[in-house]
């Protein structure tokens, strides 16, 4: 969420710094037509202007910047924000906007409907709630609203999951949103065939972490614990484990391209995620000596690689 704010904030920058390289670009009528609407008090001749392009793969989308001239003047700029195709899923999103000086949104159109199957659902009424608002401080609360939504109906049926599979064992003896749970006993295979047990975990810290191949932000967050795992102290071993929800072919693909050396477990109908109760993902879980010390949400790498070192009764970074 940090990374997230201080990139929507560079964002804002770039929508409204001049640029000595901006130039005439062609763009469909249709467009400029929107660009129109959202200049009412301009008068024409009119033409947008590029700035810059930003694609954020990572993150699932492009940011192209214009500037919006009207009489032979910058009247000011809009910011196209489009979806882009991330491990093949594409959504909708494709809106124009126009902000202040100050980063607050002062006009925002629809360039294409959202789909339900083949019905069209109109956004509009979610867009007029940010005009005159700042984006950059709804991020966290937009973010926490539709994966609380989305929680929300898969827990609806928490009480009675799909029979996991034939050796899966799962012992849940409370829910563990809350520190100081006991750490439940999980039985299952691993994606190389050996058996994981978290009895094996009463006195040494065991990481649990709950990714999928279709969570934008996961790549980010496992490539941080690529980095800050080698950086433990040797003495404390820590033991991590994947969570991955995926059939199993999809899951080796997935440990494959990004390279996890650590323990992997192919969880197709989301068992252990139910249980445990997991919001959404990426989400870890920290547990030591048979309870769990952290709930971490994934953030920045600066946070995890504190949750990491205070795992193993280490000094958190200052920085």
């Amino acid at each position: 969420m940090t990374k997230l704010k201080y990139f929507y904030s560079v964002l804002l920058i770039l929508s409204f710094a001049v640029s000595a390289m901006a130039q005439p670009v062609g763009v469909a009528p249709q467009l400029l037509e929107k660009a129109i609407g959202l200049f009412p008090e301009a008068k024409g001749p009119y033409e947008m202007r590029f700035k810059s392009d930003i694609r954020m793969h990572h993150l699932g989308f492009q940011i192209t910047n214009y500037s919006f001239m009207a009489g032979g003047k910058e009247a000011g700029g809009v910011t196209r924000v489009t979806s882009i195709i991330h491990e093949g899923v594409a959504s909708n999103v494709d809106v124009l906007a126009r902000y202040d000086d100050q980063g607050k949104i002062i006009g925002i159109v629809n360039l294409k409907p959202w789909k339900e199957g083949q019905q069209e659902i109109g956004i509009e009424p979610f867009l007029a709630f940010l005009i005159g608002k700042d984006p950059t401080k709804y991020i966290d609360a937009i973010m926490i609203l539709t994966a609380g939504l989305a929680s929300g109906v898969k827990m609806a049926d928490v009480q009675a999951p799909p029979p996991p599979p034939k050796d899966f064992v799962l012992d849940l003896r409370q829910k563990i949103f809350e520190p100081g749970a006991t750490l439940p006993v999980l039985k299952a295979k691993d994606l190389t065939g050996k058996d994981f047990d978290t009895s094996a975990f009463k006195n040494r810290p065991l990481i649990m972490v709950f990714t999928s191949p279709n969570c934008i932000r996961c790549d980010d967050m496992i490539n941080a614990l690529a980095k800050g795992l080698p950086l433990l102290d040797k003495k404390r071993m820590v033991t991590t484990v994947y969570l991955i929800t995926s059939e199993e072919a999809d899951a080796r693909n997935y440990v494959k391209r990004l390279a996890i050396k650590e323990t992997a477990i192919a969880e197709p109908m989301d068992h252990v995620s139910r249980l445990f109760q997991v919001p959404f993902k990426p989400y870890i879980l920290m547990f030591d000596k048979g309870q769990l010390k952290y709930n971490v949400l994934w953030e920045s790498e600066e946070r995890l690689f504190g949750y990491l070192y205070l795992l193993i009764e280490g000094k958190p970074p200052t920085q």
